[in-house]
């Protein structure tokens, strides 16, 4: 009887350690690659690219949010600023339903536009409004950052498996009669593969940056050179993708990292400095020698490099639908209804390249200044926190502001749906919202005596009114 007992016990322990508020982080990266799935699995073994459709990304977005809602039982603490948030939610949201009403009694609607409303309302309620309290133990966040970087690696090993050729007649190792393509792994762009890249990096940066529990010298200096191996590997792939905005971004998040970050000191960081310096601009000036294609033709790209790319292009017909009317310029028009202009004006995109065009054509003026502000909100929750250490906020600090440049150029973060929507999302508003929250080692030991002293002076209380009690 005694062993029965004690088996269900620990059967009850492991779904108490399963289900408890800690494993969040690790839910949230599920999320993640569940609204990468799709194209994972259209992608994972041919060159081809394969996008999915709206109607195809539902399931992989309701099972995430079905999950969330579980979780959240008996988990959230509501508090004035959440209530403020929701309110805030609520009436934009009302707002965009409105003008999507009005656009139907006119014709001029468009079915998933008014789904994309929803889909914007669950994402900030779920991933953002109602975690705004949400107390985990600091060591729980870093589960998030680590499966980051398996999937990273996992999704570097498919890129060389698919494009292996053409990776090795980019470095001139071999010579192939076909097109050299661009490396994506099992992504539908280049430009999905080097994003995860990104985060990928900057995941290794914070797990570098984090101080590990066991002492040895030998582990430490052997954590470090395998994260450091993780972002060299990512860099590697990143290059091949030839996405320009990301080895930028990339490059300067790492170097601004490099100048502000307090682990280093100055005169080993000013010869750091130095150094890569030297061996950029050689590298650089080697390759233009080497196979100036690669350099000038694929990731430079002289001949558009005045359009972007054909960005500017996308971005004028953007601007001319938001222009549309007062309506369209304050309340928006909607984000398929900016895709179709894209297809009317025959150019070869299906988003705009510029996450603030996108929230201004979607919702207007109103919802750029809305989705702004939620991103500036956890910016300054990060800096003013008291219990985040210093280190971290460097990182976060230097990720918001790459982050930002990053959105000038991509299109990402639109709380919509999608594996890059949802990375964007959870990657710089919900892991910075819990890291900001989260609960330290030290501040952890502090609870947990203060509770054992309130335990304590309880026990003395009780045994004194005992002994009172009894004398009488």
């Amino acid at each position: 009887m005694d062993s029965r007992k004690l088996k269900r016990r620990k059967e009850e322990n492991i779904i108490q350690k399963i289900w408890s508020k800690n494993t969040l982080p690790i839910i949230l990266f599920v999320m993640i690659f569940l609204n990468y799935f799709t194209l994972i699995k259209l992608n994972y073994n041919t060159k081809a690219s394969f996008a999915a459709g709206t109607d195809a990304l539902v399931p992989a977005f309701g099972i995430g949010f079905i999950i969330l809602c579980f979780f959240y039982i008996k988990k959230i603490k509501i508090s004035k600023a959440m209530i403020i948030q929701f309110v805030i939610l609520l009436s934009v949201t009302i707002m965009w339903t409105i003008v999507q009403y009005l656009n139907v009694k006119t014709g001029t609607y468009y079915l998933y536009d008014i789904f994309n409303i929803a889909c914007k309302f669950v994402n900030v309620l779920f991933l953002f409004v109602l975690l705004m309290n949400m107390e985990l133990d600091e060591k729980y966040i870093y589960n998030f950052m680590r499966l980051m970087i398996i999937f990273g690696l996992v999704s570097c090993v498919f890129n060389f498996i698919i494009y292996k050729e053409d990776i090795l007649a980019s470095l001139k190792i071999i010579t192939i009669d076909t097109k050299i393509i661009e490396a994506k792994s099992f992504f539908a762009q280049k430009n999905q593969f080097a994003y995860v890249l990104f985060t990928c990096i900057v995941s290794a940066i914070i797990l570098i940056a984090k101080t590990p529990k066991i002492k040895s010298k030998v582990y430490r200096v052997f954590r470090v050179l395998f994260y450091i191996a993780c972002i060299l590997l990512f860099l590697f792939n990143m290059v091949f993708t030839q996405s320009r905005t990301g080895l930028v971004v990339t490059a300067l998040f790492l170097g601004l990292y490099l100048i502000f970050t307090d682990r280093i000191k100055i005169l080993p960081k000013i010869a750091l400095i130095i150094i890569l310096g030297i061996v950029g601009f050689k590298g650089v000036s080697y390759l233009y020698e080497y196979n100036p294609e690669l350099l000038m033709d694929k990731l430079i790209r002289v001949k558009s490099i005045d359009t972007l790319t054909g960005r500017t292009n996308i971005w004028d017909v953007a601007l001319s639908v938001a222009k549309e009317s007062k309506q369209t310029l304050i309340f928006g028009a909607g984000r398929f209804k900016g895709v179709e202009a894209i297809n009317n004006a025959k150019l070869p995109f299906t988003q705009f390249h510029n996450t603030y065009i996108e929230f201004l054509v979607s919702g207007g003026i109103i919802e750029l200044v809305y989705f702004i502000s939620i991103y500036l909100f956890v910016f300054v929750k990060v800096i003013i926190s008291k219990k985040m250490d210093k280190r971290y906020k460097i990182i976060y600090v230097i990720l918001y502001i790459t982050y930002y440049i990053y959105m000038i150029s991509e299109s990402l973060g639109r709380f919509s749906i999608g594996g890059s929507d949802c990375l964007g999302i959870i990657f710089f508003i919900t892991i910075p919202l819990l890291h900001s929250n989260s609960i330290a080692k030290k501040d952890r030991c502090e609870v947990q005596n203060s509770t054992y002293l309130e335990n304590e002076n309880l026990e003395d209380i009780e045994g004194k009114e005992e002994n009172v009690f009894k004398e009488n």
